[in-house]
């Protein structure tokens, strides 16, 4: 099967672009954050790596930017309740980062907030999600009991993003700025914190 396609766009529907491939065109689906990507970009030249589902009645091809995003993609698959659209949502709804926080700190908030999914679920994802990712190649920091740094880390970004996102501020944003406060501040505490991402928001 495909393993990559590069090719042109030639027309965008709301979950899937069709991609022409030497005069060849395949539809390809993708995140809504991918979709949308492309839609305000005036590059039409785009490299996919290529999933195929196959099922009964149908094939799909699935379309990632970066083979991080496919490897995901292929874990969440596996997890018993979450169909291919659910995994591609999930990956459209949060940053790979996020879910490595989510993980360290037992934060199921993170995928209850997306449609489709319940607590039940996103406790079952969290579990599973911690046993898989640590098999993958790539260097994704997964916290154990010896790591007291990255589970702290983790816990107070957690906390940030739930007292702000009380406040009506967007999930997204709230993690990009913690992290991007801890990283410059290691020893900072969580009322600072919230102070300093107020202050940016």
């Amino acid at each position: 099967m495909f393993a990559k396609l590069s090719g042109k766009i030639d027309h965008i529907f709301e979950d899937a672009v069709i991609l022409d491939v030497n005069s060849v065109g395949y539809k390809i689906f993708l995140s809504k954050k991918t979709i949308e990507e492309i839609r305000n970009s005036e590059n039409k030249n785009y490299n996919f790596y290529i999933e195929t589902i196959v099922r009964e009645d149908y094939i799909h091809l699935y379309g990632f930017k970066s083979l991080e995003d496919q490897s995901f993609f292929n874990i969440l698959c596996k997890i018993n309740g979450i169909s291919s659209k659910i995994a591609i949502k999930i990956l459209a709804s949060v940053t790979i980062d996020q879910i490595i926080t989510a993980i360290n700190s037992d934060d199921k908030n993170l995928f209850t907030n997306i449609s489709g999914i319940g607590p039940k679920l996103a406790s079952k994802i969290l579990l599973d999600l911690k046993d898989s990712i640590k098999k993958l190649d790539y260097n994704f920091e997964i916290s154990n009991n010896n790591n007291s740094d990255n589970i702290n880390n983790s816990q107070i970004i957690s906390d940030v993003i739930s007292a702000l996102e009380n406040l009506g501020y967007k999930r997204n944003s709230i993690y990009k700025i913690a992290s991007d406060q801890i990283k410059k501040y290691p020893d900072i505490t969580l009322e600072t914190l919230i102070t300093n991402c107020l202050r940016e928001l």
